[in-house]
């Protein structure tokens, strides 16, 4: 393309941005002077058949989005040597770049005000039945006036249309810091997804990092996105009010029905402001003269961009005047043959032996003093074996039927003398339960034993 500085009736002017799968550039389109911005496929990818579907399903999705905080597409082209997406050109910075280069930590105010508008644009989407699935910074620009553009519905999901053609399966797509748990998992996606990485993308808004910033192995991040709770807003950034961190404790729920179900929820528990307060008491006492109580008072029309009543916002009044005790969702950690373990119990075969499956007991972890997983050899049996086997050896000088017996006998004599796994579950009040397994289950006893010693650890 940079070969031919016109596109139709659009004059190429300069690159603006390049990725892994096109370029954009700046363009005039001739007749009105128009400034637009002109995203390429690139051109290895021309002849991809799913990723031209995925690239027309982006022009597809944005061509029925029109909002402020949207950026417009005005039109789609495709050649034979070519495809290409015609969109409103946003002057401006990503969001990515202000945190990073600009400011760091922005400013709660400011935070939540930009933040509201890239909730008010993902909730039209939503509206209109498609969700982001790669929320980030990087997807969020920053105009000078402070109008905020979100970019980038190339891997946008439209819930009323198939994506067969051009998504498998249990495919991950989005970019893995900002994933919700079930988007690690490649299970179906829905709009609280969006929600999940919203609560990332703010957190990250109000303390200058990712809460994963500090690890590099996409496995270490995929199972604390799964498994564990983001860290807490102070210890980032101490200054943050403590009702921010409550806020993006629902956003990130590990299950979505834990979460806002809606945009507008998210919406309706930012519409506070938020007032330091000196009790009388305090004064009195110096020790304590650092210690500070938080009200709630309703926001004046100037501070929200949308009305809302102190009776609508009880629920949030509520969440400050005591703390957050909702229960924490049940995980599945881990499950094999030998046991099923969630952050909260362990399932496992109670007398599970050779010959028996056992029948199924749950145990809470608390109640679970430590495990114990252990390998044996069944050296009796094998010695019994064994001299039966010499017994057999010597008789088949006089009759074939012995060596087939003794041949029959030599895989069960080796067996009794190989490491036989078994696990022993201590208990409070001295307690125990013990599972066995045949040789060829070691590796999946070992697995459960150190999946449960490793969340026993964590938990005590």
């Amino acid at each position: 393309m940079q070969q031919k500085p016109f596109l139709a009736n659009y004059q190429i002017q300069r690159v603006v941005g390049q990725g892994g799968m096109g370029v954009v550039y700046l363009a005039k389109q001739v007749q009105i002077g128009k400034l637009v911005a002109i995203k390429e496929l690139a051109p290895q990818y021309i002849k991809d058949i799913a990723l031209r579907l995925r690239f027309k399903n982006e022009a597809a999705l944005m061509g029925n989005l029109n909002h402020p905080n949207i950026v417009t597409l005005h039109d789609y082209i495709e050649t034979p040597t070519g495809v290409y997406l015609i969109m409103e050109y946003v002057e401006g910075i990503t969001l990515d770049h202000y945190i990073q280069r600009v400011l760091g930590a922005i400013p709660q105010e400011k935070a939540v005000s930009i933040f509201k508008q890239i909730l008010e644009g993902v909730g039209y989407a939503h509206s209109k039945g498609i969700v982001h699935r790669d929320l980030k910074p990087a997807n969020v620009m920053l105009t000078e006036s402070g109008v905020v553009k979100i970019l980038d519905f190339g891997i946008a999901k439209n819930l009323y249309a198939s994506e067969r053609a051009f998504t498998q399966a249990g495919h991950k797509i989005g970019t893995i810091y900002y994933m919700s748990p079930e988007q690690v998992l490649a299970k179906e996606l829905d709009r609280r997804s969006d929600i999940y990485s919203l609560g990332v993308l703010f957190f990250e808004m109000l303390t200058g990092q990712n809460p994963y910033h500090v690890l590099e192995s996409e496995y270490e991040i995929s199972h604390k996105i799964v498994h564990e709770a983001l860290p807490s807003l102070q210890e980032s950034y101490p200054h943050i009010h403590p009702y921010w961190q409550k806020v993006i404790q629902k956003a990130t729920q590990k299950a979505v029905g834990g979460r806002f179900q809606y945009i507008a929820d998210f919406i309706e528990a930012l519409q506070v402001t938020l007032e330091p307060v000196l009790p009388t008491y305090l004064k009195k006492t110096a020790e304590q003269t650092s210690t500070v109580e938080w009200n709630l008072r309703k926001a004046t029309p100037s501070e929200a961009r949308q009305d809302t009543t102190f009776a609508q916002n009880s629920a949030i009044a509520e969440a400050l005047r005591e703390p957050i005790t909702q229960e924490e969702p049940e995980v599945l950690l881990f499950e094999n043959e030998f046991g099923k373990l969630t952050n909260k119990c362990l399932a496992y075969p109670k007398g599970r032996d050779y010959f028996e499956k056992g029948t199924q007991e749950i145990t809470p972890l608390s109640k679970i003093t430590h495990l114990q997983f252990q390998t044996n050899q069944e050296l009796a049996s094998g010695v019994f074996f064994s001299i039966l086997l010499i017994g057999l050896l010597l008789g088949s000088f006089w009759n074939i039927w012995l060596l087939i017996g003794a041949c029959l006998l030599l895989p069960v004599a080796g067996i009794c003398f190989t490491p036989f796994p078994s696990i022993t579950i201590h208990k409070q009040e001295g307690k125990k339960a013990l599972m066995k397994g045949w040789y060829w289950h070691a590796g999946q006893a070992r697995e459960l034993a150190e999946a449960v010693q490793k969340e026993l650890k964590a938990t005590k």
